[in-house]
């Protein structure tokens, strides 16, 4: 599955991740429990997963 983003849509995609998680993704901490919470999520749905292992 591709996902297909427009330049100018990330800034917006960003805010938007901020504002949902309450993350901070300058924050190294903030963006490694993003990474980690989207894994798991990705692997219980039974899906493909967002990064090879």
């Amino acid at each position: 599955m591709e996902s297909h983003v427009r330049r100018a849509d990330s800034p917006y995609r960003l805010q938007r991740i901020r504002d949902i998680s309450g993350n901070d993704l300058a924050n190294v901490e903030d963006r490694l429990n993003l990474q980690v919470v989207t894994r798991v999520w990705t692997d219980r749905a039974g899906r493909t997963r967002l990064m090879p292992r």
